[in-house]
């Protein structure tokens, strides 16, 4: 750290995380169509006065707040831009009390504003952190797209960075250190079975798959 911090600014800039969540929400982002939302986050990272800005093929936005020791390993701060709704979903917002109420605005909206509110924090405050600090907005978190947007930014940075905080809207105010591994199946069942009358009595492929669920949520999960 160069010179002290104006950390009451702090409280300026957590109205406008809010603020800039709705904004970040009004731009639909499906899973595997978060194309607008990464031009807008790629936009605001070039106003911020980050660096090398591209977006991959992954759909990933990238920015980079250079550091005083480039030898130091960098810091990876990420949020994704995708949403579990689909791009016909009505984004209006609602205010209710002290709440606001909108589809992907906690998941990750907010996550997204996040990241832009730490990227402008430190411009305004004309920062230079001792490491590189990149700002990555990833795609495809959600669902089928079993994180592949953060697993091609970890593999593009990897060699380069010596620590990653993941950002999500609904986890704001808590700090995870640790996780579960994931992996994820993909099962296709066939059988000799299907139509209702002239396979009456054969064993159907979507039964057998009932069969497995059934089966997996009796399981035991550790706790």
């Amino acid at each position: 750290m160069n010179r002290s911090m104006n950390w009451r600014s702090l409280n300026t800039l957590a109205q406008w995380v809010v603020e800039e969540s709705v904004r970040v929400q009004q731009i639909p982002a499906p899973t595997f169509h978060e194309d607008q939302r990464a031009a807008y986050v790629g936009q605001q990272f070039e106003a911020l006065g980050l660096e090398e800005i591209q977006i991959d093929a992954a759909k990933n936005v990238y920015g980079l707040l250079k550091g005083s020791n480039r030898a130091v390993p960098a810091v990876m701060v990420a949020a994704h831009t995708d949403t579990v709704f689909s791009a016909e979903t009505d984004l209006t917002i609602r205010y209710q009390d002290d709440w606001i109420y909108g589809p992907g605005l906690g998941d990750n909206s907010m996550g997204v504003a996040g990241l832009l509110g730490l990227a402008r924090w430190l411009h305004d405050e004309n920062f230079t952190p001792e490491c590189d600090i990149w700002f990555v907005a990833t795609s495809c978190e959600e669902g089928l797209g079993d994180l592949k947007g953060m697993r091609a930014a970890y593999e593009l940075l990897k060699h380069r960075i010596g620590i990653v905080i993941n950002l999500e809207g609904l986890a704001f105010g808590h700090i995870y250190h640790a996780g579960i591994a994931v992996h994820r199946m993909h099962i296709t069942a066939e059988a000799e079975g299907g139509h209702s009358w002239l396979h009456f009595g054969r064993p159907s492929a979507v039964h057998s798959i009932m069969e497995l669920g059934a089966q997996i949520s009796r399981m035991s999960v550790p706790t």
